[in-house]
């Protein structure tokens, strides 16, 4: 912001380094004055931001894997000629006096691993990133049997989503309305921070097996026992001691990084009543979650889990939970006994803090935040005319983030044309352009827009 009344000017510096580590974290890098870890605590931030990535990160988007290895071909393509004489410029970094120089096979070198490890993984890292920070939400956009194009009056399009009751419209508005309410919420906290739980540092032989995250009835009476927090702190600044009620430094701290935990609870009443179920977390590193032994919830971790296993990265927690919407497994809660089983993951042997701090709860969301145009998928759709269909998946009280795409119907490219110009006339309220059907069929310019010169979408109009 140089002038009174401008705009903010973002410029980027040494973003090259993005490109060397799989999985770099540059959700947050702390300025312009920490303006992200301020706004995203806005919740219509997050939603444009979801539905941001939504739109690139999928469905042949600018940021998918083929799309980024297309693109960077032609910027590199372009650069094969004048890299020669960049090569010959600069020496190894930090090792001019050894005579390395770069060639244009080390450049090609760097090019390919870019396109082909780089870009094959990079899509899917950052999207987990945007959930492990609260940005994407936990449950899947609804996909379309066909993203988009050309489409006939009898070929119907239908929708599918994991989790949800999925929302749409078919008039350019979103399927969400935001209301700042909500709606009306009802709560059961099935496991309080403080209950009781067991807790064990394994070792290769001990437990000997995956029954521990599945079996309520598992004889864990040699574990450790207790309520609340644990975790344990070196008191360098994390503050986490207030919230350790077990602690496990002596076991834990140089040995593993991976600590089991076990939390029975009971539950008398209908899991049909409820319609979101939450899993809040106070973590540091990472996790893997299990609810009578399937996986519900899984952060900072990716692969098979060991009994070693360690956190992808490091992860400081909040004094908040963080939520993590596991409505779609609310079919694995049960009347009666239940199991929630946690593998905590540290980032390294030598970390010197590690944290889990665990609530579950599941209730019924009566939403006031559906757009009065937003229609319930029930089947498959017939669209007579061009339309935009927008989509979102509801579960419990979250959103899921926005599909949308463009489905063309009728003859329009094989039979619109322009047929005349006025430009620039002396009354240049006498400017237009002149287009016409030269098919036999009756066209609708619904959505039909210019792509270059001309800023303007047609209505709902029909040509004869």
């Amino acid at each position: 912001k140089r002038e009174p009344g401008g705009k903010w000017m973002f410029f980027m510096w040494d973003n090259d380094f993005l490109f060397r580590r799989l999985n770099a974290n540059t959700l947050d890098n702390g300025t312009p004055s920490g303006l992200y870890g301020s706004i995203k605590q806005h919740e219509e931030f997050r939603v444009r931001l979801a539905d941001r990535a939504q739109k690139h990160f999928f469905n042949d988007g600018m940021l998918t894997p083929a799309r980024v290895q297309a693109d960077f071909t032609e910027w590199t393509d372009r650069l094969e000629r004048v890299i020669i004489p960049e090569c010959a410029r600069w020496t190894v970094e930090g090792s001019v006096e050894s005579g390395i120089n770069y060639t244009p096979n080390t450049f090609q070198q760097s090019v390919d691993w870019i396109k082909y490890d780089w870009g094959n993984v990079r899509t899917n890292t950052v999207i987990q990133q945007l959930r492990n920070d609260g940005i994407f939400p936990s449950i899947d956009a609804p996909t379309f049997s066909r993203h988009g194009g050309k489409i006939t009056p009898t070929e119907p399009v239908s929708m599918t989503a994991p989790a949800g009751m999925i929302w749409y419209t078919i008039d350019g508005e979103d399927p969400r309305n935001f209301s700042g309410g909500g709606g009306s919420t009802t709560t059961t906290v099935l496991v309080d921070e403080e209950a009781a739980k067991t807790v064990l540092i394994p070792t290769e032989t001990d437990p000997g097996d995956d029954t521990w995250r599945s079996d309520y009835g598992f004889d864990d009476d040699t574990w450790i026992s207790g309520n609340g927090g644990v975790g344990y702190d070196y008191d360098r600044g994390s503050g986490y001691n207030s919230y350790i009620d077990i602690d496990v430094k002596t076991p834990m701290d140089e040995v593993n990084t991976t600590c089991y935990i076990r939390i029975s609870f009971t539950f008398a009443g209908d899991p049909g009543d409820f319609n979101y179920m939450t899993l809040k977390m106070r973590y540091d590193d990472g996790f893997i979650a299990y609810l009578n032994g399937t996986k519900v919830e899984e952060i900072n971790f990716s692969g098979e889990p060991e009994w070693n296993s360690e956190a992808n990265t490091y992860r400081e927690a909040t004094a908040e939970f963080d939520n993590f919407d596991i409505s779609a497994h609310l079919g694995e809660l049960q009347t009666g006994n239940n199991l929630l089983a946690i593998h905590g993951l540290n980032d390294a042997l030598t970390s010197s803090d590690f944290l889990m701090c665990i609530e579950l709860e599941a209730g019924e969301n009566a939403p006031d935040d559906v757009s009065d145009s937003a229609i319930e998928y029930t089947g498959p759709i017939n669209l007579t005319e061009s339309t935009c269909l927008k989509a979102r998946a509801l579960s419990g009280g979250t959103w899921s983030a926005l599909n949308e795409t463009v489905f063309a119907v009728g003859p329009v490219v094989e039979s619109l044309r322009i047929t005349e110009i006025m430009y620039n006339p002396k009354d240049l309220n006498a400017e237009y352009i002149e287009l016409k059907n030269i098919g036999v069929d009756t066209i609708n310019l619904a959505l039909v827009n210019f792509t270059d010169g001309i800023e303007f979408t047609f209505p709902f109009h029909e040509l004869a």
